[in-house]
């Protein structure tokens, strides 16, 4: 009788150990989801594509799609060639895995009006340079253009709806221009438009982002970030314009940077030792903070090195907070010795009309504008007009050109009719 309980109590061990083995397995199996399979087709280094089945026409050094690519992602292997997508996509399977195209290594590459659908990223460039991206459109992807040391590439006039990303990644010398970023998630998060890290020396200019966070900089520097639409976006908690951390000398101007609105909402967000940043000409309406000068979270609004950074002939219009700086911040500068910036809500006098108030903007007892603007800066108002002549002038102007003219022909004729008798 023992020795059957000992028996039956080790079967039943066994099974409930089995039990709990494939449950284990079972919820590895959904915290480590299978990669599902997916074709490639590759353009290969000597120009050929495998499979020679695949939809792309060849002429020259261009590769045209000729059809849908469907469950396929393109393996580009070839310097210099043009990618032209005619208008046709290339559909994935899985919003977590693969690139709908991938020039990692690459240069010289073009890929060009191609749509790109359900893939974990649209466009890899994993160490790919001088490549030209434009006028592609990328919709349900995870990251529409996933950069790993990416540097001196062109992005250009490109519509991309994501899950998180429209830009993700590491590059230097990158013109990024042009683009339309907004994002499809709505689960609460701060998703991005553009963020990149480690950094320098890249151009973001013209583009229209919805993200919750617009543009993020992390340990970059001598960036121009200009002329940009960062609008909206909001989420639960927090959504940024511009969002800067640990990041030194870089431009930001002619951006517009508006409804920014969520609880712990900023248009432009300077962090953890970010210093030495020009800012001027941007227009923050009607945002949560305008300018926050503190920790990551603005709800904490911890005490941060951010110094030395320059703010003039800003806009600040029916913010809810015009700036918000942690205590213990150090100096930073709210003119340039000449010209502040517009505030809506301020309540001096311009008392000799040269378009500035004669008293200064508080901000707080260590922060102030010195020369606030009574208008809203535009670049117009500072064009140089030259003083026009008087219609007289001008004939007398005239009539002095013309004698002389003859006066020079004359003498060369005469001249000339000396050589001849001679």
């Amino acid at each position: 009788m023992k020795k059957t309980a000992l028996r039956l109590t080790a079967i039943s061990v066994l099974i409930v150990t089995a039990l709990g083995v494939s449950q284990f397995g079972s919820s590895l199996g959904n915290f480590f989801p299978e990669i599902p399979p997916i074709n490639t087709v590759y353009i290969r280094a000597d120009g050929s594509i495998e499979p020679s089945t695949a939809l792309i026409a060849i002429e020259n050094n261009v590769y045209t799609l000729t059809g849908d690519l469907t469950n396929t992602t393109i393996k580009i292997e070839r310097d210099g060639i043009i990618l032209d997508g005619a208008g046709y996509a290339i559909i994935g399977n899985d919003i977590q895995f693969h690139a709908g195209v991938d020039i990692s290594n690459r240069t010289g590459i073009t890929v060009k009006n191609v749509v790109i659908n359900q893939f974990g990223t649209g466009i890899l460039m994993e160490n790919a340079s001088k490549n030209t991206l434009k006028e592609n459109k990328i919709t349900s992807t995870y990251i529409a253009f996933n950069m790993d040391n990416a540097d001196s590439n062109i992005i250009v006039s490109n519509t991309a709806v994501t899950l998180d990303y429209g830009i993700f990644g590491t590059g230097s010398y990158n013109q990024i221009t042009d683009n339309n970023f907004s994002c499809e998630s709505n689960d609460g998060c701060a998703h991005m438009g553009i963020s990149l890290r480690s950094s320098n020396n890249n151009t973001l200019s013209l583009n229209n982002i919805s993200h919750g966070i617009g543009i993020n900089f992390a340990d970059s520097h001598y960036n121009t970030i200009s002329n940009n639409t960062l609008v909206g976006g909001n989420t639960e908690l927090d959504s940024t314009g511009i969002l800067l951390t640990r990041s030194a000398n870089n431009q930001i101007f002619g951006n517009v940077i508006k409804e920014k609105t969520s609880v712990s909402s900023s248009g432009l967000h300077l962090s953890s030792e970010s210093a030495n940043n020009f800012i001027f000409e941007n227009l923050f309406e009607r945002n949560t903070n305008a300018v926050a000068l503190c920790y990551y979270s603005v709800a904490e609004a911890r005490s941060e090195n951010v110094y030395n950074n320059t703010f003039y002939r800003n806009s600040f219009v029916n913010n809810a907070n015009n700036v918000r700086i942690a205590k213990g911040t150090p100096v930073n500068h709210w003119d340039n010795g000449q010209q502040g910036n517009f505030w809506s809500d301020y309540e001096g006098v311009d008392s000799n009309h040269d378009g500035k108030g004669d008293t200064p903007y508080i901000i707080d007892e260590n922060n102030q504008d010195n020369y606030p603007l009574m208008i809203p800066y535009s670049v117009e108002s500072d064009a140089i007009v030259l003083p026009q002549a008087e219609p007289f002038l001008i004939i007398i102007a005239t009539i002095f050109i013309a004698v002389a003219v003859g006066a020079g022909l004359l003498f060369y004729l005469k001249k000339r009719g000396r050589g001849r008798n001679t």
